[in-house]
């Protein structure tokens, strides 16, 4: 529920990390007790500059990317206020792509599109809501990466339609700098990474049979808490380590 002093005591557990780098916000679950009074007025978002609500859903760019942040705690559905938002913004940020202003497109999400976790599995498989809204926007502008939490777990998605995988990881293309980890080449989808480790653990359960496009999972481990770490070093690469 929305009680004072815990929004207080995590800001105070924040600030040595808050007082020195920029924090953008996703909206969640636990965020919206009485109209979401706490969070709106402790963590104010550029939405009103970008078009966008508040810190409901907005976006930004930062170098090379831009950042759209959407609310799955708020109505989504095709034609809502948010869905129009999402559409109008994400198409401005394919066309800036194309004029070179920028070069990713990040997508983030506090609900998972897809995830392989049993524990409300009907909110995010093929067919939810969720990912009949945003997939398509998210395909169509040419997302690179969607990041989502929610669930406790860790999950790397491969790049999919409509629960058909696109795009798989192959070997690094010839010429390339890239060392370790998995490689998408020019995946038709974007690659979605669910990061919801940094909190408690919940005991998460997997769907059997596994989906084909969970490519890899992690949970109930101390080598699954975590975070994602981005980086764009350039216009061709963009890396995410968990």
């Amino acid at each position: 529920d929305e009680y004072e002093p815990i929004w207080d005591l995590f800001g105070f557990q924040m600030a040595p990390l808050t007082s020195r780098l920029p924090l953008m916000t996703t909206v969640g679950n636990h965020d919206v007790f009485y109209n979401a009074t706490a969070f709106r007025h402790r963590y104010v978002m550029p939405g009103d500059v970008e078009g966008g609500n508040g810190n409901m859903w907005f976006s930004w760019v930062t170098g090379n990317i831009h950042f759209t942040s959407m609310s799955t705690e708020t109505d989504y559905s095709v034609g809502s206020p948010q869905w129009e938002w999402l559409q109008r913004d994400l198409a401005a940020a394919a066309a800036a792509r194309a004029a070179g202003t920028v070069d990713w497109i990040v997508f983030l999400a506090h609900r998972p599109v897809y995830s392989a976790d049993a524990n409300e599995w009907a909110q995010h498989h093929p067919g939810a809501p969720l990912q009949t809204s945003v997939e398509p926007l998210v395909t169509k502008s040419g997302v690179d990466i969607v990041v989502t939490g929610h669930m406790h777990c860790y999950e790397r998605v491969d790049p999919v339609v409509n629960g058909s995988v696109v795009s798989t990881t192959g070997p690094a293309p010839v010429g390339s700098n890239i060392t370790g980890g998995v490689v998408y080449t020019n995946p038709e989808a974007p690659v979605y990474v669910v990061v919801g480790t940094a909190g408690a653990v919940q005991e998460e359960e997997w769907v059997a049979p596994l989906p084909a496009w969970s490519a890899f999972r992690a949970a109930n481990t101390l080598s699954s808490y975590g975070y994602g770490w981005l980086e764009t070093p350039d216009a061709q690469h963009l890396h995410f380590t968990f």
